[in-house]
């Protein structure tokens, strides 16, 4: 599914705990949260839990739980297979549905519960002159060329991959060549 609108964030601590559910189960607390700034596919909220530990939970609106899945697949498999510089997503408590594994909805958009990565955001390093265009735009470079060398399945298809990882073809970079071409534009409300 193509991103053709998005709303304004208003969930609230109450919201927030009943997504945490769905990972976690009933036993969770969620001490406090912190709206994240940045995220272009998604509003990103900092879950800080009773015992400490740090999560980002992204909800993905605008998007479709099959679309959602799909990036939370490929985020998994390239943890599972070595590449550890990205967010991995967990698993939902109940998995019962083979098709719906990392995501849960709130307000009919799709989330998923990620990893918390320690840092600052490389445009903002550049700005403050902490780091150089140039050390920023070599240490991406590494990184994607790290991500790239992970190895795909022999049989890399959504269909019969066991992580159902999409191809650029099916519905890779959300659909970024129909954006381009002009034939769906965002829609912002």
């Amino acid at each position: 599914m193509v991103k053709e609108s998005i709303s304004v964030s208003n969930e609230t601590h109450e919201d927030l705990q009943t997504m945490l559910y769905a990972w976690y189960g009933s036993d969770s607390v969620l001490k406090k949260f912190e709206l994240l700034k940045g995220g272009y596919s998604c509003t990103n909220y900092l879950l800080i839990t009773a015992d400490d530990n740090k999560w980002v939970l992204k909800i993905c609106k605008g998007y479709d739980t099959q679309a959602v899945e799909l990036q939370a697949n490929l985020a998994a498999y390239l943890f599972d297979h070595g590449f550890l510089k990205c967010c991995h997503p967990f698993r939902i408590v109940d998995t019962s549905d083979p098709a719906v594994q990392y995501s849960s909805k709130i307000a009919e958009n799709p989330a998923i519960l990620v990893n918390y990565i320690y840092g600052k955001a490389g445009d903002y390093l550049v700005e403050q002159g902490i780091m150089s265009l140039n050390d920023a735009a070599r240490k991406i470079g590494r990184g994607l060329a790290s991500m790239h060398a992970i190895p795909l399945p022999a049989t890399s298809t959504h269909t019969t991959c066991t992580y159902r990882l999409r191809s650029y073809k099916d519905d890779g970079i959300c659909f970024l060549g129909r954006h381009l071409t002009g034939q769906t534009y965002a829609v912002y409300n």
